[in-house]
């Protein structure tokens, strides 16, 4: 019986020294019974007081479990306190990088394309009339739409004064009309990616004044004058040979057919065009 009670006595303490260790980031440790691990927080006793109160401490500050059986647990691996490399946070764009050298699509060639293109334009040239020959100077100016669509981005709005000979029926019958035209046009530049050639579609209207004489100059009797609307329409090309700099040749119908040519002058900040693929 002597015996029996020492075996007891020495299995109980046994019981009651085993025990858990909760084991904080901090290094501290708790002896304790493990109750219950929650996804926030672990509940435990204290070994000291086993019938005591209900402890709890936040999974965000325990490092590892050891269990009375040996096994451990780890809660929160510890993070490397080597400083992270900071990169600064890259800007975004409506742009991409000009020279990437990845194939590109038709609309970002588009739009590469159009960047080197100044929005203020400058016109000044000939008017070629009809079959009879006659040359009389024109100039102008437009300014491209801010650029958000690569369509939206190819109409520009300006003005245009020409100086018109007579057309052909007038030019038959002896009477001799100078023509003093003020337009406003709308103009649409195709959308495509090339680099010299911008062709384009545009609308004038606006009114002319003339000025009507019988013979075929400035010599004859002046008859009268008179102010009628104008509309027209043509198709045309700019060649921009340098980023400011280049050639234009339009035609149309105003009062009679007309070739344009001459040069254009464009202002304005533009990509360097080498950086074009």
């Amino acid at each position: 019986m002597k015996y029996l009670l020492i075996v007891c006595t020495l299995f109980v303490g046994g019981i009651s020294f085993s025990q858990d260790n909760i084991i904080l980031k901090t290094g501290e440790e708790i002896p304790a019974k493990v109750l219950e691990i929650g996804t926030s927080e672990i509940k435990y006793k204290k070994t000291s007081n086993l019938e005591g109160p209900t402890y709890s401490v936040s999974k965000a500050d325990v490092f590892m479990i050891k269990y009375e059986n040996g096994t451990k647990e780890v809660i929160n691996a510890p993070q490397s306190t080597e400083p992270k490399t900071s990169e600064a946070p890259k800007k975004e764009t409506d742009e991409k990088p000009l020279n990437t050298g990845e194939k590109k699509s038709y609309i970002e060639k588009v739009r590469q394309i159009q960047s080197i293109d100044p929005g203020f334009s400058f016109y000044v040239g000939n008017a070629w009339l009809g079959g009879n020959g006659i040359s009389k100077p024109v100039i102008g100016f437009d300014v491209r739409f801010p650029r958000k669509n690569v369509f939206v981005r190819g109409i520009s709005v300006g003005a245009r004064v020409s100086i018109a000979g007579t057309d052909n029926a007038a030019y038959d019958s002896g009477v001799y009309s100078e023509v003093f035209a003020y337009t406003v046009n709308v103009k649409y530049i195709a959308p495509i990616p090339v680099k010299v050639i911008q062709p384009y579609f545009s609308f004038m209207a606006g009114a002319a004044m003339r000025n009507h004489y019988n013979n075929y100059s400035y010599s004859g009797d002046f008859i009268g004058s008179d102010v009628i609307p104008v509309a027209n329409v043509c198709i045309g090309s700019n060649f921009m040979f340098l980023r400011h700099f280049g050639a234009f040749v339009e035609t149309g119908y105003f009062t009679t057919g007309y070739i344009n040519t001459g040069f254009v002058l464009k202002i304005g900040k533009a990509a360097k065009r080498k950086s074009i693929q």
